[in-house]
């Protein structure tokens, strides 16, 4: 016989009386009216056909001064939630409107646009951009390094047959400042590409990390409702 309310269910006691606090769950004698209790839910459990294990707990309680038991189970049971006779769920993940599937769609949503950044036409034209220009500065720096490696050799060779010094330092100090400027060439429009692209790239990155951090949160969400009061060996008798 239950209540008006499917999932709490009357207990005859015959005289048992309650225990005067918890017993302790995870160490203890279960109490008489607890066995009882348990009974009725394997009677009850016979009836669902179930094809697994499945972990099952009851809690011995007095509403309006009527001994009663609440029943109830670990995760799923066949795939769903919807059990009344069994105490319904602090928070179901199976529903569409629930806020854990709300969070794993937008989760979802956070990868596929980052991956979809990542490979996308802006940044693959920021990043052919700047390595076009890196490759046209390093070929004129590898030019004019080739240039100024082979004119010091030449200049050697007329310093050690006694030519002009002067001249052969004026064509040095030429060649030196060619390759500096070699090596500032399109260092604006560089550095430009290169923010453009640090700049794309640091959203990416923050979309993946806005992702780890709410994937962390959805998924320890449940074990902090389920963890958080969990009262200590001490307080029970």
């Amino acid at each position: 016989m239950s209540s008006s309310k499917s999932y709490i269910h009357l207990l005859a006691a015959d005289g048992i009386p309650l225990p005067e606090a918890f017993t302790y769950p995870f160490r203890y004698t279960p109490h008489p009216l607890c066995l009882r209790a348990a009974e009725i839910v394997q009677s009850h459990i016979e009836t669902l056909g179930l094809t697994e294990g499945k972990m099952f707990g009851v809690l011995v309680c007095e509403s309006d001064d009527t001994i009663c038991f609440l029943a109830a189970y670990s995760g799923q049971l066949d795939g769903s939630y919807a059990h009344p006779w069994f105490v319904p769920p602090v928070l179901d993940y199976l529903r569409p409107d629930s806020y854990f599937q709300q969070e794993q769609q937008r989760i979802v949503a956070l990868t596929h646009e980052a991956e979809a950044l990542a490979v996308s036409d802006e940044r693959q034209a920021l990043s052919a951009s700047l390595a076009d220009l890196t490759a046209h500065r390093d070929a004129a720096v590898a030019a004019a390094r080739q240039t100024y490696t082979e004119g010091k050799a030449y200049r050697d060779k007329q310093r050690a047959a006694g030519a002009d010094d002067s001249a052969l330092t004026a064509q040095s100090q030429r060649q030196k400042a060619d390759l500096r400027r070699a090596k500032q060439l399109y260092a604006t429009e560089i550095a430009d590409a290169k923010a453009q692209l640090d700049e794309f790239d640091a959203h990416i990155v923050a979309l993946r990390d806005e992702h780890r951090r709410s994937a962390r949160s959805c998924n320890s969400g449940c074990s902090v409702i389920s963890t958080c009061s969990t009262p200590a060996a001490s307080d029970y008798p």
